[in-house]
């Protein structure tokens, strides 16, 4: 088989992915996301202690019906009780919960608590009112760890989710409610649909010649490619075939304390080999490069890319992403993301895309 040198022009027909403009933002400790369905998180994040950390979730679907959700959550100490009654609490004289909530620890480091819908009132009331919200962790039998949120941020970040999901003026509202129906809030996106294409019949890909492997990875660094650490001899992570005719490719360049990166090319069999880029939503284009998947992998059953980019090595900042080959491109499935490190797992990373493959 020949293979002509790599361009980095997509003369394939697989152009570069479009835009998918999504909502980040920080407002201070407070964070707010939200998905192509408009469906937005708020969080409000303590910085980590002695690897201990303590998040409040305000989140919430699309729709004139949908429900507040708010839920404690944080990183615990494995040397914690697996049980923790957390209190929360408002500086000054704006009433907290009048109980502890239990938090229960998950199968990892990270434990959560929901709130219960009669208490939504007390919390809401703080956050609009108050300029700190505590939160007190027992650490060891009489011993309580306090974490503070400063709550300046937290108002913009909800009137940025009830203007999101034109809310605004509405008995829905969390920041500001107002005296328009719930009837006047619009119904959430239609969810985009994919149809993913098939497994090509068993056929093993093409192998990419040593030579121009190591020509592919000199070619990518020098377009600014590569995780950071050290740069590797080219290794093929996987090769697998996306059409009977055309080749995908995982070219390990780089790797470093606990990321790797692939440069994604593809291939016909006897023509040129091009590489080709992931969609990525508009908030993330600077911390995400869609034209290297991060510790990834491609699953030949559903025809699926993963991507899990870590920020540092706890993994409590980074994004996780899927994307689905329609016969043409890879589609963005699901994409979580965290650009602030506070010690919240990727299990609530807010979502920023949800699509559903047929």
């Amino acid at each position: 088989m020949r293979f002509p040198v790599l361009s980095f022009a997509l003369c394939l027909g697989l152009s570069a992915q479009p835009a998918l403009a999504q909502v980040f933002e920080t407002h201070g400790d407070w964070m707010l996301a939200c998905s192509n369905l408009n469906a937005c998180t708020v969080l409000g994040a303590t910085r980590p202690q002695r690897d201990r950390a303590v998040f409040l979730r305000i989140s919430r679907e699309a729709g004139p019906d949908a429900p507040v959700v708010l839920s404690v959550g944080g990183l615990l100490d494995d040397n914690d009780p697996d049980e923790r009654p957390v209190g929360l609490a408002f500086e000054g004289q704006t009433p907290g919960l009048p109980g502890p909530l239990a938090v229960s620890q998950d199968d990892d480091a990270s434990g959560h608590a929901t709130l219960p819908a009669q208490d939504h009132g007390h919390v809401l009331a703080g956050l609009r009112k108050a300029d700190r919200v505590l939160l007190t962790i027992p650490t060891a039998p009489d011993a309580p760890a306090t974490f503070v949120v400063d709550l300046e941020g937290a108002m913009k970040a909800l009137s940025g989710m009830d203007r999101i999901q034109r809310r605004d003026g509405t008995v829905t509202a969390l920041a500001s409610p107002g005296g328009r129906p719930a009837s006047a809030v619009p119904e959430a996106p239609a969810v985009p649909e994919i149809i993913a294409a098939r497994t090509p019949a068993d056929a093993p890909p093409a192998a990419l010649p040593e030579v121009l492997r190591d020509h592919l990875c000199e070619d990518a660094r020098q377009a600014g490619l590569g995780v950071p650490g050290v740069n590797l001899k080219a290794l093929v992570d996987f090769a697998e075939r996306l059409t009977p005719d055309l080749n995908l490719w995982g070219l390990r360049c780089s790797e470093g304390a606990y990321n790797f990166g692939n440069t994604l090319l593809v291939g016909r069999d006897d023509g040129p080999v091009e590489q080709i880029e992931l969609e990525v939503p508009t908030p993330l284009e600077e911390r995400l490069n869609g034209a290297e998947l991060v510790n990834g992998f491609f699953s030949p059953a559903d025809m699926t890319l993963t991507g899990y980019t870590k920020s540092r090595g706890m993994g409590d900042c980074g994004s996780l992403a899927r994307w689905v080959w329609d016969g043409k491109r890879f589609r963005l499935v699901h994409l979580k993301a965290m650009p602030s490190c506070r010690g919240i797992l990727s299990e609530d990373w807010p979502s920023l895309w949800q699509a559903q493959v047929r």
